[in-house]
């Protein structure tokens, strides 16, 4: 894709996701490996601002800036700080005791991303870190108290039940929208009135009875086969 500049068949456009996921879940395993315990935050941070520096530099108008690794690795590694965080009490007790500062952030963050979407194109390059910093924000104040009313809707069944076949409706969502559309009006998935609204809305339906099918067929099967495995410690 950053080779032709171009998504390709609109069917499997975003596997370039799934690309950059594998890629790092081979990066990462060996940068905890090879770092430092007392390393590891630092070494972190810096590849967090390595894609802000390649953005900011070499790209912001290409393909490549959009679908390569190097370029996303902040909103992943985001995540696996988190991940730190939460497993070096000391850190993690420090930041819940500044509780307050973290969900003001939050909701400063919030109220921009709102107000982007509605003033400008906020699906592009200039947003991709504050877009992880934001669901980064979210998810670390979640873990860090669960007790809150933003906690208990994210535990809701209905988001839990979700969640289980999110995998499948990212892969066939595109496919079941585009076919549904161009079956009931010849062209490409719009919002111009009830009807292609429905027709979404039908897709949505259809997708996830697909995701659901496939989760169960093989899915969890893959998913159990891999939790057999654990990490060794010693």
């Amino acid at each position: 894709m950053a080779a032709q500049g171009d998504f390709g068949n609109e069917f499997l456009a975003m596997t370039w996701s799934l690309a950059v996921e594998e890629q790092f879940y081979l990066f990462l395993p060996l940068l905890v490996r090879l770092s430092l315990p007392q390393r590891l935050p630092l070494n972190l941070l810096f590849f967090i601002g390595l894609p802000l520096i390649l953005r900011a530099t070499i790209g912001n108008d290409g393909y490549y800036s959009f679908v390569l690794t190097p370029w996303r690795l902040d909103s992943l590694l985001l995540g696996s700080l988190v991940a730190l965080i939460v497993r070096t009490p000391i850190v993690f007790d420090m930041l819940k005791s500044h509780l307050i500062w973290i969900k003001i952030a939050f909701s400063v963050l919030f109220l921009f991303i709102v107000y982007s979407s509605m003033t400008e194109e906020i699906g592009s390059l200039d947003h991709l870190f504050i877009f992880g910093l934001f669901y980064t924000i979210l998810i670390f104040l979640l873990l860090a108290d669960n007790s809150t009313i933003l906690a208990r809707i994210f535990r809701h069944p209905s988001l839990l039940a979700l969640g289980f076949i999110s995998y499948g409706i990212y892969i066939f969502h595109q496919l079941v929208n585009g076919i549904l559309h161009d079956l009931f009006f010849k062209r490409p998935p719009s919002f111009h009135n009830t009807q292609t609204v429905l027709v979404t809305l039908l897709a949505f339906l259809v997708t996830s009875l697909l995701a659901l099918s496939t989760y169960h067929a093989f899915e969890k099967r893959f998913i159990s086969f891999g939790h057999k495995y654990l990490y060794a410690t010693e």
